[in-house]
C-alpha cells in the first residue's frame, strides 16, 4: 500500500514539471534563459492530411550494405543512400 503512495505521488509530480516546463517554453518572455520554445503554426502553412497522403514519394531500392551485415535504403532518383 505504501509504495502505491509513492508512486502515485512520484506521477504526480512528474506531471506537474511537465506542464510547468511546457508553460515555459509556450512564454519565452517568462523564462527567457530556455533555449527552445513553442510555436503554433498557422493554419494556411500547414499542409493537409490528404495532401500528405497523396504526395508522390521517389522509390527506394534495398540493398546490402559492404559489410553484408546492414540495408540501405537507396533512392531510385537521385542515387542517394539514407538509413
Amino acid at each position: 500500500m505504501g509504495d502505491l503512495v509513492v508512486m502515485k505521488r512520484l506521477i504526480f509530480e512528474a506531471q506537474t514539471s511537465m506542464v510547468a516546463l511546457t508553460r515555459a517554453q509556450a512564454d519565452p518572455v517568462a523564462d527567457p534563459s530556455l533555449p527552445k520554445t513553442l510555436k503554433y503554426p498557422a493554419p494556411p502553412k500547414c499542409i493537409t492530411r490528404l495532401q500528405e497522403i497523396q504526395s508522390a514519394k521517389p522509390p527506394k531500392e534495398l540493398r546490402l550494405d559492404s559489410s553484408g551485415q546492414g540495408i540501405l535504403a537507396q533512392s531510385q532518383q537521385n542515387g542517394g543512400i539514407s538509413g
